[in-house]
């Protein structure tokens, strides 16, 4: 199945670190940060779960993370949100140096007739990505049959 997303504006699509991602987009940083967030877009096997838990192991912290779910469309989406000191892991540009006061965003998308599961997760500074939520959501929220 074919899906196309709504980029938000002045979202920037990147080349990709890793040979694994479908597609990794740069959301500029806000005033005060030093540092744009990132998010990438990845297939994956396994449960909602696992992947959450998986998320959460890569924060120092372990932190909870904040779950919501709803239907878009015919896609059932898990929003999900972690915060604290996040290791991105060599495939995030090949920096894998922890950091502070990070915030997540994530969303796990499961497909009808579809075993693997949709990754989008968006990480950044707390500030840049408190201000990028809304844009986060609304670009989850756009995705839909490519035609």
């Amino acid at each position: 199945m074919g899906l196309a997303v709504t980029l938000p504006t002045g979202w920037v699509e990147v080349a990709s670190s890793s040979r694994m991602r479908l597609g990794t987009v740069r959301l500029p940083r806000v005033e005060g940060d030093t540092e744009d967030g990132e998010l990438s877009i990845i297939p994956a096997m396994g449960t909602v779960e696992a992947n959450v838990d998986r998320w959460s192991g890569q924060f120092q912290e372990k932190p909870v993370p904040v779950l919501s779910t709803r239907e878009v469309g015919e896609f059932e989406i898990t929003f999900v949100e972690l915060w604290g000191t996040f290791s991105p892991g060599m495939g995030a540009g090949g920096n894998s140096t922890p950091k502070a006061d990070t915030l997540l965003l994530g969303a796990i998308v499961r497909m009808p007739g579809v075993s693997s599961l949709l990754f989008f997760k968006a990480w950044g500074p707390r500030k840049t990505m408190d201000q990028r939520k809304p844009e986060f959501e609304e670009f989850v929220s756009s995705l839909r049959p490519a035609r």
